[in-house]
């Protein structure tokens, strides 16, 4: 599972750069709506863009496209957010990039000395949640199937109960990526818990150890891991928000 987990890392990282992205360039759009000059600026350039297109012309093809697209660019340069969004590109790369080597240093250990001989045969099963991008979400309130679990979350908070579950023998995995807000575990007595967090800001909480971080990676075991029959592997991307793990 290294180079899968390190891949879910990367992943991770590029979907919320993506959604960065995503917000501020419509938030520059509708800056441009609002003001006269920019636009204008916008318009010109699309109209640019357009005419370069139709143009069959080699030299005024390529004029046309120049013009358009420098007029374009200027008009989103214009706007705040198109700068919010330099500024926070290049330090959403910057912290990826300093903590790319430690990651790869850290998935290169062996997890655990333990080696799962059992097969079985792959099943249709329900799926108990739902994405939630906005808003907090509270996985277990009602009794439910259990499945590997894949959230993306925008804002809000998370709680999530095994308690109402029955894990499956061998790994388990609960994979988080989440932009802004807090996050909850509840495991039962009785299993190997594996936290893999990687954050910008916040603090982390692991049964009971607890600690603040800064653009760090932490990765904590049970004391019972390696013995555990059954484990649960949570891997946790977050930029601002806390992620708190208990035993209950």
């Amino acid at each position: 599972m290294e180079g899968s987990d390190e891949e879910m890392v990367y992943k991770s990282w590029f979907k919320i750069l993506l959604i960065l992205q995503l917000i501020l360039i419509c938030i520059a759009g509708a800056e441009i709506t609002q003001d006269f000059y920019q636009m204008t600026l916008f318009s010109m350039g699309s109209l640019f863009v357009l005419l370069g297109v139709l143009v069959r012309k080699h030299l005024r093809h390529n004029v046309l496209l120049a013009i358009g697209c420098f007029s374009l660019m200027m008009s989103f340069l214009l706007t705040s957010a198109a700068w919010i969004n330099i500024g926070l590109t290049i330090f959403l790369l910057v912290s990826f990039l300093t903590g790319k080597a430690k990651i790869h240093n850290e998935l290169k250990q062996p997890l655990s000395q333990y080696v799962n001989l059992e097969t079985t045969i792959p099943r249709e099963k329900h799926v108990s949640y739902s994405h939630k991008w906005f808003g907090d979400q509270h996985i277990g309130q009602e009794v439910y199937e259990w499945d590997d679990m894949v959230l993306n979350s925008f804002m809000g908070d998370t709680v999530i109960d095994l308690g109402k579950t029955i894990l499956r023998n061998g790994d388990n995995y609960i994979v988080l990526n989440k932009l802004i807000g807090d996050t909850k575990l509840i495991v039962p007595p009785g299993m190997g818990i594996h936290l893999k967090h990687q954050g910008l800001m916040g603090e982390v909480t692991f049964i009971e150890h607890k600690k603040e971080f800064r653009n760090h990676i932490f990765q904590y075991y049970s004391e019972d891991f390696d013995k555990a029959t059954k484990k649960i592997h949570i891997i946790s991307t977050l930029v601002l928000g806390d992620v708190e793990v208990i035993v209950l």
